[in-house]
């Protein structure tokens, strides 16, 4: 069952007892409610994982970063999303919920908010997205890693939405802090500690265990040897075992008195697998994720830092700014038509833009024309102009590149030219194929960004270059 339920405070709150799709109910709009609180009696921890998927803050169009509260009785069912819940409380007229929201909302108001499109798909604005939303909660500083009982503030985010953090993943955060830290955006605080990663899969549970240096199990067994003063004799406490006493071996006398007869001077270890004996033991790893076997030595060490976000940081997070540094190299060679149009569209949204966008599009005709002949010219393209970026969504190719504000129609009228002598040199090329339908998109302003992406399959000029 769902019901939304106003607050004394004013807030709309949705009441959640089920697993809903929020999306998909028709009759409750994104302004409808305010924050999200989920009460379910008999729910188990999958079921809760899908219901908080259903209103995740970064996904879901309807809760996008609104707060989510859940009742205190499913904490302990919930601890390992604990990130990504605003509060656990007592029902919901629990009166953190109002100052949670308040709080939140505030946040929220000093900070301008874009979602470009296919947001879920697009790493890198996921990533900005988190942090955003970390900065939402006043979560202003965090961790380098992603590593359960490690994260701190949004890596702590990032760690409940990725799962078990597979290598890739850590990869591709550790890529961007890196990034983020050479603009300046954050800082580091503090050293925390030195953890290391299994090599295959990037994760942290790993079982360490001592074994056999020959045949490397982990089947042995460790006692004491012992020294025999008289007659020397020194093996394994298991050789003078002798009717409940001691009995030396090689000589046959008793041994009574320890430090008078005998002496215990070091452990042995025995393989129960191939009956080797030895002093030191070897270790091995085993990893609990991807069950992979190895030696400490070929473990991924991994430095753990807290970092803060600086003003600057926080200011080009709450804008696109930050957003358009990171990504900046996708104005270099072929991007996934999906993010070739985001990253238009976000250039649109960024504060201070001083630069234009020049599109070229034109359209490859022919008999038999494949995927494949396409990338190729996209490739002869890509060796021509080296800081453009490209893209293919069938049948059209499209080229983009920023230029100046005020760039003039000479220029425009020699770029164009230039275009058109290239095309025809890949005409000749190919052979097979014609191009047609060029048409050039120069992009002022956001009305005429908003107004090509919507109409990037038409076949006139959408705007006049």
């Amino acid at each position: 069952m769902y019901k939304i339920k106003t607050l004394s405070s004013g807030y709309k709150v949705l009441y959640l007892d089920c697993v809903v799709a929020v999306d998909e109910i028709e009759e409750i709009s994104a302004t409808d409610f305010d924050a999200v609180y989920i009460e379910y009696k008999n729910i188990s921890p999958t079921e809760i994982a899908l219901i908080l998927q259903k209103t995740s803050p970064f996904v879901s169009k309807k809760c996008r970063m609104k707060p989510r509260f859940i009742s205190s009785r499913l904490k302990d069912r919930s601890l390992s999303f604990a990130a990504v819940i605003d509060g656990f409380v007592t029902d919901i007229n629990d009166p953190q919920i109002s100052e949670r929201i308040e709080g939140i909302y505030y946040n929220l108001s000093r900070m301008e908010f874009y979602e470009a499109a296919d947001v879920s798909s697009n790493p890198i604005i996921l990533f900005l997205k988190l942090c955003k939303y970390a900065l939402s909660r006043n979560m202003i500083t965090f961790t380098s890693c992603l590593i359960p009982g490690y994260s701190e503030g949004f890596s702590a985010i990032y760690q409940a939405i990725s799962g078990n953090t597979p290598m890739n993943v850590m990869e591709q955060f550790a890529r961007y802090i890196h990034i983020l830290e050479d603009l300046e955006y954050i800082e580091k605080t503090d050293f925390i500690e030195r953890v290391h990663l299994c090599p295959e899969c990037g994760s942290s549970h790993l079982l360490y265990m001592e074994c056999c240096p020959k045949c490397h199990s982990s089947h042995i067994k460790q006692e004491s040897v012992i020294h025999h003063f008289r007659c020397a004799n020194i093996s394994p406490e298991s050789t003078y075992a002798y009717d409940g006493e001691y009995r030396c071996p090689k000589c046959h006398h008793i041994l009574r008195h320890i430090g008078v007869d005998y002496d215990r001077p070091a452990n042995i270890h025995t393989c129960k697998k191939c009956s080797h004996t030895f002093i030191n033991t070897q270790m091995k790893v085993i990893c609990s994720h991807c069950n992979k076997t190895m030696t400490p030595a070929d473990l991924t060490p991994m430095d753990i830092y807290r970092y803060s976000f600086t003003p600057d940081g926080i200011a080009a997070i709450s804008s696109n700014e930050a957003t358009l540094a990171i990504n900046r190299d996708i104005w270099k060679g072929y991007s996934k038509f999906s993010s070739f149009l985001s990253q238009i569209q976000l250039l649109s949204y960024s504060r201070g833009n001083n630069k234009d966008i020049f599109i070229s599009r034109f359209k490859i005709e022919g008999d038999g024309i494949r995927k494949d002949i396409a990338m190729d010219i996209l490739e002869d393209l890509q060796h021509r102009y080296h800081y453009n970026n490209f893209s293919y969504d069938m049948p059209y190719i499209y080229m983009a590149s920023k230029i100046s504000k005020d760039t003039n129609e000479e220029t425009l009228l020699h770029i164009k030219e230039e275009i058109e002598n290239i095309i025809s040199s890949i005409e000749i090329k190919y052979g097979n194929i014609h191009i047609t339908d060029i048409t050039y998109f120069h992009l002022k302003d956001k009305e005429r960004i908003n107004s090509f992406i919507k109409q990037t399959k038409t076949t006139k000029p959408l705007i006049n270059a």
